[in-house]
């Protein structure tokens, strides 16, 4: 359940955002939303590239 409000709070943050972002861009706002270190963590392991929609950077985070 945790899980599923984690990704819920991710899902709303890269829907917020304006594209395209790099990831640079992506841990700035992360900080300023103040989103959980698991979350800045996961943010960090991303490719360093810019992307651009919010689904890009979902698929990222959780590959198939």
């Amino acid at each position: 359940m945790q899980e599923l409000q984690a990704n819920q709070v991710v899902d709303q943050f890269l829907a917020g955002l304006m594209y395209p972002v790099s990831k640079t861009e992506l841990l700035e706002r992360a900080a300023e939303a103040q989103l959980t270190d698991e979350v800045m963590a996961a943010l960090n392991g991303l490719p360093d590239r810019e992307y651009q929609k919010p689904a890009e950077v979902a698929k990222e985070l959780n590959p198939a």
